[in-house]
């Protein structure tokens, strides 16, 4: 893995920890296809993308994510 990727995948958790859905959604390309294996969820596109996004940290206040 390259130093890039290694910065993007540290990022992740911490954006959505944040709720920051734009910077969220601004690590992934415009085609991008985002699965959410738990929910069963398929979502094609930036679009979609930030739709799920908003709508699971409206429903869940205290969001968090992190590693394990």
């Amino acid at each position: 893995m390259n130093l890039h990727n290694a910065n993007l995948l540290a990022q992740y958790p911490t954006l959505w920890t944040r709720h920051d859905v734009d910077a969220v959604v601004a690590l992934f390309t415009d085609d991008c296809c985002y699965e959410d294996a738990a929910l069963r969820w398929t979502h094609r596109g930036k679009h979609e993308l930030r739709e799920f996004a908003a709508k699971v940290l409206a429903m869940h206040a205290d969001f968090r994510l992190r590693y394990l």
